[in-house]
């Protein structure tokens, strides 16, 4: 039975091998032990093997015990691996894995990205430990994202000098969301998904561990009401009232082309076109501008509201004062482009003027703008097509053609909000 289970023959050499038992494969890199005997002598083999069965079978009761340090497990893993994988894999630590998943995921990440994954990284260490990967358990994982629902958003912000155990002890914290939770534990499943495809380990201990949200999806965030955007609309176009450009337009093409802020403030002048006679933006990624997604790239025709309103007047007014972009004052910031300090008004003149719901914030312009599409009976694949989702239909996704540029300014002109002047 010994002979058939642990011991295999190859091109006339014998082999010792022997699977990882369920309960510990967690701690491995590999599935199975496997060492050559270095002889074609079976009789020798056996008593080779017996050996080697010995001391791993002494080894799996030691790590079954639990009462080692996590700096002798790695040496009693160590001890077992194959030779090609004992220096890689063995004696890397958490940090060591995060650096080389980061070294190959970081080409894909804007700056903003890299700066919140370094953070998590870090905030990540300080509650599981820098330990040696293979040391890194289930249970540690679980108690990492117990702790994340205790702790405060910001965390190094608001407690720069505080160590994690001091900050859960401080009275009164208000916890972070669970999307912020999940964004946290997320982002350890992905490490140490990334080290079980590298080989660096035999199971992702922090698989399967976000929590359930019980708002709907259409919830995070909520879509302005009519009211709420008749509101705007009666604010940014009276007469009376002096907005800056800026922040007159921009919430005006938010609630009428449903693009992101950030896609309105990095315009350039000349994504203002005229495409089959149709003034449309067309939405890019060229020059210093960045999208969310190869499928953010795409044109919307301009809706009538703002031609009638003058918005084609203020692109030859920047285009005569020789400006390239359409809202010069705005500042580039590499981090986050062009729309923080407009976004940072925004949330003000939000709260003032139209809503105290934190949850409607100028995205939700987003929101609304494909509601009142859907609610219309526009196709789905359509407004997928103006908002720059990606369209998972085999049919029309992968075989059909982009829209007409007359099927999509149709689509967005169907948005009729009605609107009454409220100064004079």
């Amino acid at each position: 039975m010994f002979l058939s289970k642990h011991i295999t023959t190859r091109n006339g050499h014998y082999y010792y091998r022997m699977a990882i038992p369920n309960d510990l494969k967690h701690l491995f890199p590999f599935r199975e032990i496997k060492q050559s005997l270095n002889t074609d002598n079976l009789k020798a083999a056996e008593g080779l093997a017996l050996g080697i069965e010995s001391k791993v079978q002494q080894a799996f009761a030691i790590l079954r015990s639990e009462m080692i340090s996590d700096e002798i497990l790695p040496q009693i893993i160590s001890s077992m691996l194959p030779r090609v994988t004992r220096q890689s894999s063995s004696r890397l630590k958490l940090s060591d894995l995060m650096q080389r998943y980061i070294l190959q995921t970081e080409i894909h990440w804007t700056l903003k990205t890299k700066i919140e994954v370094k953070s998590e990284c870090k905030l990540l260490i300080d509650l599981v430990g820098d330990k040696h990967i293979i040391a890194i358990t289930r249970q540690m994982a679980l108690e990492a994202r117990d702790s994340l629902c205790k702790l405060p958003a910001n965390l190094y912000k608001k407690y720069p000098n505080m160590t994690i155990s001091q900050v859960l002890s401080t009275p009164d914290l208000a916890p972070m969301s669970v999307v912020s939770i999940n964004k946290h534990i997320a982002r350890l499943g992905s490490i140490l998904r990334y080290g079980v495809r590298e080989g660096h380990l035999f199971k992702n201990v922090a698989e399967a561990l976000t929590l359930p949200i019980k708002r709907s999806i259409d919830e995070e965030r909520s879509a302005y009401s009519d009211e709420d955007i008749k509101k705007v609309i009666n604010i940014l176009i009276d007469s009376s009232a002096l907005f800056r450009e800026e922040r007159k337009w921009i919430p005006l093409i938010g609630i009428f082309s449903g693009m992101r802020l950030d896609e309105i403030c990095q315009l350039y002048i000349n994504d203002i076109q005229q495409i089959e006679n149709i003034w449309s933006f067309n939405i890019n990624d060229e020059k210093d501008k960045k999208l969310k997604n190869i499928s953010s790239r795409r044109v919307v025709p301009i809706h009538s509201f703002l031609i009638e309103h003058g918005l084609l007047g203020h692109v030859q007014a920047m285009h005569r004062a020789g400006h390239e972009r359409l809202w010069p004052c705005l500042t580039y910031s590499e981090k986050v482009g062009y729309s923080n300090t407009f976004g940072k008004w925004y949330q003000r003149f939000n709260r003032q003027h139209i809503a105290q719901d934190k949850r409607k914030v100028f995205h939700s312009f987003r929101h609304s703008f494909a509601n009142n599409l859907k609610q219309r009976g526009i196709a789905e694949s359509l407004i997928a097509e103006l908002m720059g989702h990606k369209n998972h239909s085999i049919t029309t996704g992968r075989y059909g053609k982009k829209y007409d540029v007359t099927l999509l300014c149709n689509a967005v002109n169907t948005i009729n909000i009605q609107y009454n002047i409220s100064g004079g």
